[in-house]
């Protein structure tokens, strides 16, 4: 039996590119530790990172979620969000959130086109 207030992150790497599903329900209590395990794979793996949050419940919103992406330090290079098609919510976000910052992140709804964009 899963815990349904737990998040699972399973990882892989594609072509240089760090390859992360997110699933569950990410919280308050949970984002932190999150935040944790994204950084270890950009301090380990390399800085082009594509999360996959189709899965995710809503849980505390995809705002904290990627505040706590973007929000350490070395929040460099590109990250692609994939999620299913029409989430203009988190379109407008994403252009907000990284304004200013080292971090180039961009709402794909096509994985194809979201690892290519990585790859430029």
């Amino acid at each position: 039996m899963t815990n349904d207030k737990e998040y699972r992150l399973s990882a892989s790497i594609n072509d240089g590119i760090i390859e992360i599903i997110l699933s569950g329900t990410v919280t308050r209590t949970n984002v932190s530790r999150l935040q944790k395990e994204i950084d270890s794979l950009r301090n380990e793996k390399g800085s082009r990172l594509l999360i996959d949050v189709r899965t995710l419940n809503e849980g505390s919103g995809y705002h904290d979620v990627l505040y706590y992406i973007r929000r350490p330090d070395k929040a460099t290079g590109k990250t692609a969000i994939l999620d299913v098609p029409g989430n203009d919510r988190l379109e407008t976000f994403l252009k907000t959130a990284t304004l200013n910052t080292h971090l180039e992140a961009r709402y794909f709804s096509n994985l194809d086109l979201a690892r290519n964009w990585l790859k430029t």
